[in-house]
């Protein structure tokens, strides 16, 4: 606009554009300005989206597949009193092991992020198209990417691919509702997240309002039941146990009895 600009190098930044002159100007000569979109922040973002996910697919293949120890039943307090505190945190370690393999709950939204990263499309654009594909079974459906697949797209679909993640609908969105599906920790009993719903989270309502918490309670006053009816059991064995005792004894009275008196006769 006929305003003249001083800058101390080649390449400066101008109205948020990053501007590299190539060679000195000539007078009259024509000037040349070509222009290309930078997508190296745009690449580190969605490789950083991508690890992130796989973090995640990472814990839960973790949880849902580790090794379980049936030999290891919860120990007693008198078997904790004959081992070292290395013993029993090692051994417990093994007895928690493999507590979520097969979790119904961590599946299933395993499930839910496998089929929308793989599946999810919006105006004709999706990760697959991007270069972000599924690594296979073997590798627990984790994503891979081609950094120079996602690279063209960022250059020629650039918008296209921003509404992707960041429309209302776009897979950002379903992302979050997955997972708030699952560990939305705020509202009542049954509006919660699965995950919350089933073990709770510290510091909010459902720290006690969960299956786990209850079920424990359910146990425990069963256990208390048992207990009742175990000690009325054994009240009523020792008594009836009691009262055999003591008409053994009159019975055995009563034969010493008849035996001295046979003899007496004799």
């Amino acid at each position: 606009d006929g305003n003249t600009i001083v800058r101390n190098s080649n390449t400066f930044d101008l109205d948020g554009v990053t501007v590299t002159l190539n060679k000195a100007f000539e007078a009259d000569a024509p000037v040349t300005v070509t222009t290309a979109k930078d997508s190296g922040d745009l690449v580190d973002t969605i490789k950083q989206f991508v690890q992130d996910y796989n973090a995640m697919v990472d814990l839960i293949n973790g949880l849902t597949k580790e090794k379980t120890y049936r030999d290891y039943a919860p120990l007693s307090d008198d078997q904790k009193s004959e081992m070292s505190e290395t013993q029993i945190k090692e051994y417990e370690a093994k007895a928690k092991s493999g507590i979520l393999r097969n979790d119904s709950i961590l599946n299933g939204i395993s499930s839910k992020l496998n089929s929308l990263v793989t599946g999810f499309s919006l105006n004709g654009v999706s990760l697959y198209t991007m270069g972000i594909t599924s690594a296979g079974y073997t590798e627990n459906v984790k994503l891979q990417i081609d950094e120079s697949k996602l690279k063209t797209a960022l250059d020629t679909k650039g918008s296209e691919i921003k509404a992707l993640f960041t429309s209302e609908n776009g897979i950002g969105t379903q992302l979050n509702n997955i997972i708030n599906g699952a560990a939305k920790t705020s509202g009542a009993k049954g509006s919660r997240g699965t995950l919350v719903e089933a073990a709770g989270y510290a510091s909010t309502m459902s720290d006690s309002e969960n299956y786990l918490t209850e079920a424990m309670k359910r146990t425990s006053t069963y256990i208390s039941t048992l207990q009742t009816k175990l000690t009325d059991e054994e009240t009523r064995l020792w008594s009836k146990f009691t009262a055999m005792e003591t008409a053994l004894e009159k019975l055995n009275a009563q034969s010493a009895m008849l035996t001295q008196f046979s003899g007496g006769g004799n």
